[in-house]
């Protein structure tokens, strides 16, 4: 690596280490049994998420997509959070269907088909997620009823599986695609389905391109963090 691409490496690096430490700092812990409040408020906070462009703090802003893209040639998706944070994630590994994605402060995001099936490092994470279902309808441009499931870890440890009744439709509440490939929006409406996931109901976002390739998305997720928006930057 010259020495203009390292110092360049270097400086991204710096970027995502602060972004990833502000995603820290909005975590909290949740006392007690599963928050169901908390899961509550994270889909509201999620209606309202924008694009990432401007810097999102004066003392850390964010690198230009060309930068990163030019520092590594590993698959890179741009993310944003519900609080604003802007940040990005780079591939780091595959295994079958699913690609992990991390920042420089080894908090991950796994994906399978571009739809978030784990997270780690960012609160109380999403430990496991089964989207099948939902990804087929996707990838087909069909509409139609799916189901998905969602493990969480209540306040004593204890795995939660949060089961949701979704329907997907064309359209993308919330969604303007900037790719120029995107063909075209999907949505996924779900309500929960068992007693863990009671009064839980919330819209994800798609812009699919060709082969159905997930190009920019915003997931709902029940963590701290609550929903993010994702863009693929380089698959």
């Amino acid at each position: 690596m010259g020495t203009g691409l390292a110092m360049m490496a270097w400086r991204c690096g710096r970027v995502l280490a602060g972004a990833a430490l502000m995603l820290l700092a909005a975590c909290g812990n949740d006392p007690g049994g599963l928050d169901r409040g908390s899961l509550v408020a994270n889909v509201a906070r999620g209606a309202g998420l924008a694009l990432p462009g401007q810097p999102t703090s004066a003392a850390a802003p964010l690198a230009r997509p060309e930068q990163v893209l030019a520092a590594t040639q590993a698959p890179v998706i741009r993310a944003q959070t519900a609080q604003g944070d802007a940040l990005y994630l780079l591939g780091v590994q595959d295994n079958g269907p699913y690609r992990s994605y991390a920042t420089a402060t080894s908090q991950t995001v796994t994906l399978r088909g571009g739809l978030i099936t784990a997270t780690r490092g960012l609160g109380r994470d999403l430990m496991r997620a089964d989207v099948v279902q939902v990804l087929d309808r996707l990838t087909r441009g069909s509409p139609g009823p799916a189901q998905r499931s969602m493990e969480v870890l209540d306040g004593e440890d204890v795995t939660r599986t949060l089961l949701f009744d979704c329907h997907i439709a064309h359209g993308a509440p919330g969604l303007t695609p900037r790719p120029a490939q995107a063909r075209r929006l999907m949505q996924e409406s779900c309500r929960g389905a068992n007693d863990d996931a009671a009064g839980l109901a919330f819209t994800n976002s798609y812009a699919m391109g060709d082969g159905g390739r997930i190009l920019m998305s915003r997931q709902w997720l029940p963590v701290s963090s609550g929903a993010m928006l994702l863009e693929e930057l380089r698959p």
